[in-house]
């Protein structure tokens, strides 16, 4: 029996008996726009804005303090490290530092010592200047991607002179933030073994001494040093870019608490901890726990690092094309590996 199909343009088809039917391009599209993602996305963008624009003293408050976060505790502590490895990159010291360390690189890392040097950089520097370091070092051509992505995923802790001195006054002892400091030291330490060679497959390992690896004419000390400062101010802009609004953000969240009549410790500690760092350790104060208590989650806190140092770390790797995959499994096992240490170290205190 004949029938006719009648064509509706480009990309739809009408079928006697069978009404419309479009091609797999429309559907797809079709399926895209009202996929969850982008739905809970819009969800979440116009539900900040109402409370943004409905509440703009809690908001206008959140940002008086993170712009004076920033200016009091993170420009000082994080631009002078910022602007030191940026020349490092740009002055291609790592090859220089990696070759002393390839053996011992080989053996923890099953990698060349570059890995070990963004590790190194990262653990004295503090967030995000591990992740952005080995990022920088892929895109001028001194890391392959592979080596960038597992290097970034166990290169980010908190500085040692926020650990050891602002966290250790937690307990009015710097040996409890020393202590703090080496367990995050040692689990990003056997973090990086493990992930090392989980992912060591996934793309095939180049030699560290390729022609080619790094550019034939090394920039001069003055060009260097400026385009390091230039890039050390981007870095810090981007820095405090995300500490000024999730201050907002936990700003806004602690005048709904109130308002909600639930706003105690307990939940202004989890809550500051899991957005921003610095807020969740200083509300730690605010809770009655015993000193061993207070160790753990203060471990927990530091290795967790909250939202805003974690998405500090993955916009510099995504702006570079660099997967996040590595990085999320590095800082979930350097979290649990904290935990665990944490709670066998903090019998002692």
């Amino acid at each position: 029996m004949a029938f006719c199909v009648i064509n509706l343009g480009r990309n739809a088809y009408f079928y006697p008996g069978r009404g419309f039917v479009v091609s797999v391009e429309v559907k797809n599209k079709a399926r895209a726009m009202f996929s969850k993602e982008p739905l809970v996305s819009l969800l979440l963008f116009f539900v900040v804005l109402f409370l943004f624009l409905f509440f703009p003293d809690w908001v206008r408050k959140g940002v008086s303090s993170g712009l004076d976060l920033c200016v009091s505790a993170v420009l000082p502590s994080l631009f002078p490290f910022a602007v030191l490895s940026s020349y490092f990159v740009n002055m291609e010291y790592p090859k220089l530092v990696a070759r002393p360390f390839a053996s011992v690189s080989r053996r923890l890392f099953a990698s060349d010592g570059r890995v070990f040097a963004v590790w190194v950089t990262g653990i004295i520097a503090g967030f995000p200047v591990g992740g952005r370091t080995a990022a920088s070092m892929y895109r001028m051509g001194q890391i392959d991607k592979r080596s960038a992505q597992i290097s970034a995923a166990f290169s980010n802790c908190p500085s040692p002179a926020f650990v050891i001195a602002f966290c250790g006054g937690l307990f009015d002892s710097s040996l409890a933030g020393f202590s703090l400091f080496l367990i995050l030291t040692l689990s990003s330490l056997i973090s990086g073994v493990f992930v090392c060679r989980v992912f060591r497959e996934s793309t095939a390992q180049s030699s560290f001494w390729d022609a080619g690896t790094y550019t034939k004419d090394r920039p001069s000390v003055l060009s260097a040093f400026t385009e390091s400062c230039v890039s050390g101010g981007e870095m810090m802009l981007t820095v405090c870019s995300y500490v000024t609004f999730f201050s907002a953000i936990l700003s806004l969240a602690d005048g709904l608490l109130l308002r909600l009549s639930v706003y105690n410790g307990v939940s202004v500690a989890l809550l500051r901890g899991l957005f921003e760092l610095t807020a969740g350790i200083s509300a730690l104060n605010t809770i009655p726990l015993s000193q061993y208590r207070l160790f753990v989650a203060a471990s927990f806190m530091l290795s967790m690092s909250g939202l805003c140092a974690n998405m500090q770390v993955m916009s510099f790797l995504k702006r570079d094309g660099l997967s996040v995959k590595q990085y999320l499994v590095g800082r979930a096992l350097i979290t649990v590996l904290s935990v665990i240490l944490a709670s066998l170290v903090g019998l002692v205190f």
